[in-house]
């Protein structure tokens, strides 16, 4: 999952479309699911800086 969204940094994020059909999850969902590997540890400290700056936490929940 943290690939996929370091993947698609240059293009401005994942597309709605491709979360739903590859992780079957709305954006918010995805966001939060980067902020659950980030929070656990389970990425770079590099990957978890480019994912604050272009991954924002939801302010919905």
């Amino acid at each position: 999952m943290v690939r996929v969204a370091l993947a698609w940094l240059p293009y401005g994020g994942v597309p709605s479309d491709e979360l739903l059909v590859h992780f079957a999850l709305t954006e918010d969902q995805f966001v939060a699911a980067l902020w659950q590997i980030v929070a656990d540890g389970h990425c770079a400290r590099e990957d978890a800086r480019d994912i604050a700056e272009h991954y924002p936490r939801s302010t919905n929940n």
